[in-house]
């Protein structure tokens, strides 16, 4: 997902950085509804980041 928005946080000097710190794990839940979500969090994350900063 995080490629979605690389070019966009490359040209605000914004640094996009994945962090799983749960390791494997089995859930059950709506796959469409996850990356709508996700989605969303990043965009806003970058959107309200000042330039030059890391998101994790």
């Amino acid at each position: 997902m995080l490629e979605t928005f690389a070019e966009s946080a490359a040209q605000q000097g914004i640094q996009l950085k994945w962090q799983d710190k749960l390791g494997p794990h089995l859930y059950s839940f709506d796959v469409a509804k996850l990356v709508q979500i996700s989605t969303n969090l990043v965009a806003n994350a970058l959107k309200w980041t000042p330039p030059g900063a890391l998101l994790r």
